[in-house]
């Protein structure tokens, strides 16, 4: 009974395995022809049939594996009848009982075409025919096996090498798009990072990784820096696509970076606004967007499709101004750079509940390795939050504020009580100190940019009238006065007189041009070119010929007194500006890529930024000591008593420059320790006016 049984169930089993296999025949052939269609009349059957196959493969890639599947069980089913046509034929020939055992044949059948010495064994002419062809059969199936495998690896390390995988990390920075701002923004966000042992930073762009990976190789090599435990992924895809976006797990970062395209700023800013629909409409995103935009007109429509996560920086715009800012009061561009980044100080938010009820005035008092700038206003029954810079120093801390400070690192400062030795003054003589009248100046600025109308306007606020402003450039005359007036600058200035001077900054026959007078100068901003093919590097070598001849030029004809600003475009360019004895420059790229960091690491420092650049609110001004105190009858003053003084002026003191060696000292330490000041010395404070 038990040998039936077994019987029955290898019966059974032989049963199921030919009806599966059946089912699995008929429904690759419904599923093939379903997806290659039928075939029409007027065309051979292999001319369709091969057409169909390639339009197959093409669309669905994957069924190169059920074909061969598919092949593997016909050959196998074919190979085992006619194997077991053989055996039995031979049987019949030799006297021996006929058995048709088929599942016998199919197991010999599979035994040939994995090995192909199998065949070898086998007696009879039939039965070795059918062994050899299907040892042939199972050698082609390997084949098509090792080619599908081996495609499939290759286009996998395409994926990888193109920078088509997914990217699996959360909490991550992201920087969309591709500029020379990337490599700076990558530097800022790892020194950032730092402190808390790395970060991950995916970019995304559309050029192909491997240069995406080499540049950012080659600028870290170049400036000698290490990527301090960060990681930088990059990724080539589209940003305009979800999917795309999705792949970055865009929607998963922790900040992310709209970076503006060269070129048109209209059109850079208009595809701005469609990466910003992409991120906002189509992700729910967990952290905030930084977009870079190109033109301050365009704020407005980006806007419009913008949610409250979303910050502006508008780069061009805002290096013009600081260019003007910075040729007017010497000293400025090193505050900036020393403010905008992570290697210096930086500005910090926190609550103290030990300030509510005291004063501002008081709290300059309480942090001796940091600065007070301002105010966090929290309004719980409004959720509203607003920053407040330079408040007035008997504002009285309420319950919700938060303090914002100027501090090395957010675990560098805390709160002290005021030293003894240390007076809170509640009054203080007044300094009748008048700075001088503005003199009537004569200013060059060499080159020409899109923004030149603002940067006009801006300089036109704090010259004296008569003052003469000469533009030299390769532009035609009748071309400027159209791009001036489309800026905005339809009329007359109100203090300056525009000159226009046609040539180039880089040649000396240009500059030695008796009309120029370049002996004549009291200040001379040289700004980089707007090139076609937006070469930094070749812009900053146009921008340090042109500063070299002018120095040449005026050096032999007796010139001493001249400030020159230069912009600079690649940071690595600073390395020969000492060379170069630049009175001072203004690294545009950078400035605007530290900022765009400094956004991205914490989104409410952009009120803070957007007030400092502006016109609006708050600016950094560099005023001498005379304004505060009077160094004829003492000059012997601490940091503190300083910032008393500059309190009472509505003013917030954050540092000094020193004539002693001519640099900018931010946040200084010791601030109850008395310093000896000179005629020459600035504070760098933040002032209304």
């Amino acid at each position: 009974e038990k040998e039936q049984q077994l019987i029955i169930m290898a019966t059974m089993t032989q049963h199921i395995i030919l009806v599966m296999i059946a089912i699995f025949i008929l429904w690759s052939f419904k599923k093939v022809r379903s997806i290659m269609g039928s075939f029409k009349r007027g065309y051979s059957f292999q001319a369709q049939f091969e057409y169909r196959l390639d339009q197959l493969l093409s669309m669905h890639p994957e069924y190169k594996v059920y074909l061969l599947l598919l092949l593997t069980v016909l050959l196998l089913l074919i190979g085992g009848f006619l194997y077991c046509l053989a055996i039995e034929f031979t049987n019949y020939i030799n006297g021996d009982p006929i058995e048709f055992k088929f599942i016998e044949a199919l197991t010999k059948s599979w035994s040939f075409l994995l090995d192909n010495t199998n065949h070898l064994e086998e007696e009879g002419l039939f039965p070795i025919l059918i062994s050899f062809l299907l040892s042939i059969g199972g050698m082609l199936l390997d084949a098509l096996l090792v080619g599908l495998i081996s495609d499939a690896l290759g286009e996998k390390m395409d994926e990888l090498k193109k920078g088509r995988s997914d990217v699996l990390e959360e909490n991550h920075t992201l920087i969309l798009g591709w500029s020379d701002k990337v490599n700076i923004i990558i530097r800022e966000i790892a020194e950032a990072n730092w402190s808390e042992g790395g970060g991950i930073i995916v970019v995304m762009s559309e050029i192909p990784k491997e240069d995406m990976e080499e540049s950012i190789a080659s600028f870290f090599a170049s400036e000698e820096m290490s990527l301090k435990n960060t990681e930088v992924v990059c990724r080539t895809g589209n940003s305009l696509l979800v999917s795309d976006l999705k792949r970055v797990n865009a929607h998963k970062a922790r900040s992310v970076a709209v970076l503006a395209e060269d070129g048109d700023p209209d059109e850079s800013d208009a595809k701005c606004v469609r990466i910003i629909l992409a991120l906002c409409g189509g992700l729910k995103l967990n952290g905030h967007v930084v977009a870079e935009l190109r033109d301050i007109d365009n704020r407005g429509l980006v806007e419009l499709v913008a949610t409250e996560n979303v910050e502006f920086v508008v780069s061009h715009d805002i290096i013009g101004r600081l260019m003007i800012q910075c040729a007017r009061q010497q000293g400025l561009a090193q505050t900036y750079t020393q403010l905008l980044g992570f290697d210096d100080n930086e500005f910090y938010l926190e609550y103290w509940p030990q300030l509510v009820g005291k004063t501002f005035g008081e709290s300059l008092l309480h942090f001796p390795d940091a600065i007070p700038c301002g105010v966090k206003q929290h309004v719980p029954e409004e959720n509203t939050n607003e920053i407040i810079l330079n408040v007035h120093r008997d504002y009285v801390f309420k319950e919700y504020d938060q303090l914002l400070v100027l501090a090395e690192d957010d675990d560098t400062y805390e709160y002290k009580e005021i030293p003894d030795n240390i007076k809170y003054l509640k009054k203080v003589n007044n300094i009748n100190y008048e700075p001088p009248d503005l003199m009537i100046e004569k200013i060059l600025f060499c080159g020409w940019r899109r923004d030149l109308d603002d940067m006009i306007m801006e300089l036109d606020k704090c010259v004296a009238k008569g003052s003469e402003l000469h533009i030299l450039s390769g532009i035609p005359i009748d071309q400027r006065s159209r791009l001036l007036e489309e800026g905005g600058l339809a009329k007359e200035c109100e203090n300056l007189i525009l000159h226009h001077h046609i040539g180039s900054q880089v040649t000396r026959k240009d500059l030695e041009k008796e009309d120029l007078g370049l002996e004549d100068y009291n200040s001379i901003l040289i700004l980089a070119e707007s090139l076609e093919n937006n070469d930094v590097t070749y812009a900053d070598s146009l921008s340090l010929s042109s500063l070299l001849l002018i120095r040449d030029i005026q050096q032999k004809r007796g010139v001493e007194e001249c400030t020159v600003i230069s912009e600079i475009t690649d940071p690595r360019t600073k390395q020969l500006v000492s060379i170069a004895q630049i009175s001072d420059y203004v690294v545009s790229n950078e400035l605007v890529s530290m900022s765009i960091a400094m956004v991205l690491e914490k989104q409410e420092i952009n009120q803070v930024l957007s007030e400092l650049f502006t016109a609006d609110g708050s600016e950094l001004y560099m005023r001498s000591i005379l304004h505060y105190v009077d160094i004829n009858e003492n000059n012997m003053h601490s940091f503190w008593e300083l910032s008393q003084y500059a309190s009472f002026k509505h003013e917030v003191v954050l540092g000094y420059k020193s004539t002693y060696n001519d640099i900018v000292v931010l946040n200084p330490e010791n601030k109850k320790d008395p310093i000896m000041w000179s005629e020459g010395d600035f504070l760098v404070v933040l002032a209304i006016d």
